[in-house]
């Protein structure tokens, strides 16, 4: 038992070193040795367990992502990146939590979750920015170069590293108290990234940080009214609201009495500004189009884009109604184990928000991005929340 509870502990040790630095993206860690090293940890912990935990979720995403790759690759080892990466990350998920019955040792495994997402994503995302700060764009555009390859992903793209740590950014702010030192590395992060989000004209990082705020400070409210200091509350927000108006007045009237600023900010109306963006009308194409084509082959007219700008969506149009019915199955079950979390009682309620902050940033970058034709990357984490959450509702009602 001892020697079981060893190589278990040893075995979740190492996976999450690795994670880190997968999620880093360091350069010794490539794609093939990140299969090659998920598999040898899921054999690891499926020999230790004696079982396979192999699900309908992961059957409905080996088959969608099978349907793309074959559809739209010609590369085998291109193929194998897309259809294994995401099935070995949402085992690694599932088999990190698997067997941990006590509730504070599930929580940690849950925040263990999150830190490795956060701070490699953040890592990477840091010396991008770095990067960015000291050579500008690149000349294809709004592109900067990439820390460890020198390639030049579009910002849409590099954005993508900044959304973990601002998605945490309500909980950082509940945790000033308790863990100063993390809540004042997550806040100043925030800051570091939504100034880079400005200067290199990036809304998605703001709209995103906006909302999830928006969300987080409501669901505060509505749960945990009852324990709120309303006296204090008052205190702090009345003079802070007053402050926050005189200062939103005069930065809207200096910046509409004022040209060059007015110039500089027009990136905010690009492709018909945020509610009304071309996105939206090719992702209603898409949807008025999603039987037309049920072979995809990216047949669809998209209001003149190459791509809808979201995921379940450009998987329909690259390899039909093959591909996209049992991704959004998947999703659907995901979403499930999710909200089953979210009302799970012996969770706290800043893990709570940890954990729905996380999800929602990449299911917001999910609906106006195209990070599955860019790189299956993109959903890795995603797929590795996937599988430890339905790890935990499996352990939360004793099903395995």
């Amino acid at each position: 038992m001892l020697k079981k509870q060893f190589l278990n502990s040893t075995n979740a040790i190492i996976t999450y070193l690795i994670l880190v630095c997968f999620f880093i993206r360091l350069p010794f860690l490539s794609n093939k040795s990140m299969i090659l090293l998920g598999i040898i940890v899921c054999c690891v912990f499926a020999f230790t367990h004696k079982r396979v935990l192999f699900n309908i979720r992961e059957l409905l995403l080996i088959i969608s992502l099978t349907a793309y790759a074959l559809i739209t690759h010609r590369n085998a080892l291109g193929c194998s990146y897309i259809i294994l990466l995401p099935t070995i990350f949402a085992f690694i998920g599932k088999y990190l939590i698997y067997d941990l019955h006590n509730h504070q040792q599930l929580e940690k495994a849950i925040r263990l979750m999150i830190c490795t997402i956060v701070i490699g994503y953040s890592i990477h995302g840091i010396l991008n920015s770095i990067l960015f700060l000291q050579n500008g764009f690149s000349q294809n555009g709004r592109a900067w170069l990439d820390i460890w390859d020198g390639t030049a992903p579009a910002a849409t793209l590099q954005v993508l590293y900044f959304l973990p740590v601002i998605s945490l950014f309500f909980p950082g702010l509940l945790m000033i108290q308790n863990h100063s030192l993390v809540s004042i590395s997550i806040l100043l992060t925030n800051v570091f990234f939504l100034y880079i989000s400005i200067i290199t004209m990036s809304r998605i990082p703001l709209v995103i940080w906006g909302i999830i705020l928006i969300i987080d400070i409501c669901f505060e409210f509505v749960f945990n009214h009852k324990r709120l200091n309303w006296g204090k509350i008052k205190k702090i927000f009345i003079p802070v609201g007053i402050m926050l108006i005189i200062i939103s007045i005069a930065i809207l009237w200096f910046y509409m009495n004022n040209d060059e600023l007015t110039s500089q900010f027009s990136w905010l109306k690009r492709n018909g500004g945020i509610i009304n963006n071309i996105r939206f009308k090719a992702q209603i194409h898409a949807l008025m189009q999603l039987f037309v084509y049920p072979m995809g082959g990216y047949q669809m007219e998209l209001a003149g884009l190459s791509y809808a700008h979201n995921l379940w969506l450009d998987l329909a149009n690259a390899a039909g109604l093959i591909a996209f019915i049992p991704f959004t199955l998947y999703t659907f079950l995901s979403l499930i184990d999710f909200c089953r979390f979210l009302l799970e009682p012996n969770i706290t309620f800043k893990m709570k928000f940890a954990v729905g902050g996380l999800y929602f940033s990449f299911l917001l970058y999910f609906l106006i991005e195209t990070p599955l034709e860019a790189s299956v990357l993109n959903i890795l984490p995603w797929c590795y929340m996937n599988g430890t959450l339905h790890g935990y509702q499996l352990i939360s009602r004793n099903k395995i």
